[in-house]
């Protein structure tokens, strides 16, 4: 049984603003940008291309431009400043974008209505993501076994030396055998703080591990 990740194409409808050093030299980044606020300047829209030729609204984001117009998940974007979305293709975000104070008109479809909405565009700051677990990722060992794909760092499976290519063969004494993806990372998820065991099998030994859920910033 294969294991796959699955995802989507997420657009942030925001122009990044960078920040510089005294002297006009480009600061260094943070140790770990992701566990930083990020700044944009934009309408605070999170958007995923759909095969219609419009782009879906996933989420406004929170006192942005966007919510205050009254946007909604699920609202399709279908032009941007009377350029429709399907001739813009991949070009249309950077459409969107702009300087704060700028303004940008989209063509709007909410069920059967259409309707166009005018939003001035402004710095916005978005809170880091994080996720409750022991950060890992998944695959399927040549004999079809749960094994750990990524350990994703500064992660709570990080911290207790957990490696690609280690097997999983059982979670909280429960054996696995060839379980799917999805169940698996689900008996791994859970609440945080809680600790969960986990059974690894390297180089023929099989060892457990007990590991405290933590919530914390993919990628850190």
């Amino acid at each position: 049984m294969g294991f796959s990740s699955i995802g989507f194409w997420v657009v942030t409808v925001a122009l990044t603003l960078g920040s510089a050093a005294p002297g006009g030299a480009q600061a260094p980044p943070p140790a770990c940008p992701q566990r930083e606020p990020q700044r944009f300047s934009g309408v605070g829209l999170e958007m995923g291309f759909d095969p219609t030729g419009s782009m879906s609204v996933l989420r406004a984001l929170e006192n942005s431009p966007a919510v205050r117009s009254g946007l909604q998940t699920g609202d399709r974007v279908l032009a941007v400043n009377g350029v429709s979305v399907a001739k813009l293709k991949t070009d249309a975000p950077a459409r969107i974008r702009g300087e704060t104070g700028s303004s940008v008109t989209l063509t709007v479809r909410r069920g059967e209505s259409e309707f166009d909405a005018v939003l001035t565009r402004e710095e916005i700051t978005v809170p880091p993501r994080s996720v409750v677990g022991i950060g890992v990722t998944l695959a399927a060992s040549k004999k079809g076994e749960p094994m750990i794909q990524t350990v994703l760092p500064n992660s709570p499976a990080s911290e207790a030396a957990l490696r690609s290519g280690d097997v999983i063969v059982s979670v909280d004494g429960k054996p696995l055998g060839k379980a799917a993806d999805g169940a698996i990372q689900g008996l791994l998820r859970g609440e945080e703080g809680v600790p969960v065991m986990v059974g690894i099998r390297r180089g023929g030994l099989v060892t457990d591990y007990s590991i405290t859920r933590l919530r914390f910033v993919p990628g850190c």
